[in-house]
């Protein structure tokens, strides 16, 4: 999960089970709504009932199967958003797999320093 908001655009503290537990009792932010994700459902909790709606925006790891529950939820043909330490295995995985152009190396099986590559048959 990436966001949470009411409909005003006010952000709604994420985090996790524990946090809602300790934040509920501190002094500035007892009255904020806190959400949290448990066995893949979204809770918002706070200390009003006026909270009707909310306003989630997340990154899916399938987005398909968001679609099928909401209809046309995202663009098939559009960008996805990846983080950016996901591209170089990305990339590594096109190569080896689809396009099989990285190059096979012969190892050094003796470790030693010296070419003993050239050697094998």
């Amino acid at each position: 999960m990436v966001n949470v908001t009411d409909l005003f655009g006010n952000p709604i503290q994420v985090g996790n089970r524990t946090k809602v537990k300790f934040q509920r009792s501190r002094k500035y932010t007892a009255y904020d709504y806190l959400a949290y994700m448990h066995n893949n459902k979204l809770y918002v909790e706070g200390n009003d009932n006026n909270l009707e709606y909310i306003n989630a925006d997340i990154i899916a790891e399938n987005p398909a199967d968001i679609a099928s529950v909401n209809g046309e939820c995202f663009d098939p043909n559009g960008q996805y958003p990846v983080p950016a330490n996901m591209i170089s295995v990305i990339k590594q995985m096109i190569f080896a797999n689809e396009l099989n152009i990285m190059p096979q190396m012969r190892s050094d099986k003796t470790n030693d320093g010296n070419d003993d590559t050239q050697n094998e048959a």
